[in-house]
């Protein structure tokens, strides 16, 4: 998950916290606005982690699409995909 925000320019990580502000969450865990501000790219990894648990990649694959972010979506869900089968 870091690689994939490691990919990221400095505005598009911006626009992740913000879209991550503003995104629908089960039972409305959301990550606290100071925390998620001043968090940098591993920092980002460890809040998803903690507020959104084993949801924390989908919910980043979600983010990384809708901001047009394509690549590093599919780069993480294939990722993922071989976590599952290893």
């Amino acid at each position: 998950m870091v690689d994939a925000l490691e990919r990221l320019e400095e505005r598009d990580i911006k626009m992740f916290k913000s879209k991550l502000r503003d995104v629908a969450v089960p039972r409305g865990n959301k990550i606290p606005r100071g925390r998620l501000e001043n968090a940098d790219r591993l920092d980002l990894v460890e809040l998803l982690v903690e507020f959104y648990e084993e949801k924390a990649a989908t919910l980043m694959i979600t983010i990384l699409e809708g901001m047009g972010c394509k690549k590093n979506a599919s780069n993480l869900s294939k990722g993922m995909d071989v976590l599952k089968y290893n």
